[in-house]
């Protein structure tokens, strides 16, 4: 736009977000919180194709899923790209109290518990993913493979395991892995089966949790 001032003519340049190179805008993208992002992909079909870029949902951390949520969540285009996960399989929100139906005062009460376990073809899911920092705190994995387990935990970069129950032979086999060869970094274990934990061979153990970078064990010597 031209305008005169004096007979001076002066160029002015009217420039708004929406006129900003796509570079541009995904570098002001990338540095706005998950949680804004939402709002903001509901501006315009520009903005929302431009924030579905896997690229800045890489560093996105969900709340903690269920194992029946885990290919639903990994399944998102823009999520592909994740690197963190947090799962959960129980907790107080999965327990349910009944009482009789005439609610009478010191009426027995009881509890349910919805029981959730953590199954290979969960495992198999994240293996497809570009998850590398895994916290599987609480959660029951008896029914995986040991041998999957195995390679799949071992293979990954950051694991967090605080009250995770598993077997005897999926802690040989973790462990054992672990020992020849591992690519975690950094590891936190507070193991809820410490019965398991006690019976393994202290060497296997040792050798393992050697080659870890960056450990901080809780309550495995109780």
């Amino acid at each position: 736009e031209d305008i005169h001032i004096n007979n001076i003519s002066i160029m002015v340049f009217a420039k708004t977000i929406e006129s900003l190179p796509v570079e541009v805008l995904v570098m002001i993208f990338r540095r706005m919180k998950h949680r804004d992002l939402k709002s903001a992909i509901l501006v315009s079909k520009k903005w929302k194709d431009i924030i579905e870029d896997p690229s800045i949902w890489k560093r996105f951390v969900s709340k903690p899923v269920y194992p029946e949520q885990v290919v639903r969540l990994l399944n998102i285009p823009r999520l592909c790209l994740m690197k963190r996960l947090e799962m959960r399989t129980g907790g107080d929100k999965d327990m349910l109290t009944l009482q009789d139906v005439d609610e009478e005062e010191f009426k027995p009460k009881y509890i349910v518990h919805l029981v959730r376990r953590v199954e290979d073809e969960h495992i198999n899911e994240i293996q497809r993913s570009e998850i590398s920092d895994l916290d599987m705190s609480n959660c029951d994995l008896i029914k995986v493979d040991p041998d999957r387990l195995g390679d799949f935990l071992n293979n990954l970069e950051t694991l967090k395991l605080f009250s995770t129950i598993l077997t005897p032979d999926q802690l040989d086999d973790i462990f054992g892995k672990m020992s020849e060869y591992t690519n975690l970094e950094t590891m936190d274990i507070s193991l809820k089966c410490l019965d398991h934990t006690r019976k393994m061979e202290h060497d296997l153990l040792g050798d393992g949790l050697n080659k870890i970078r960056t450990l901080n064990i809780y309550d495995m010597n109780k």
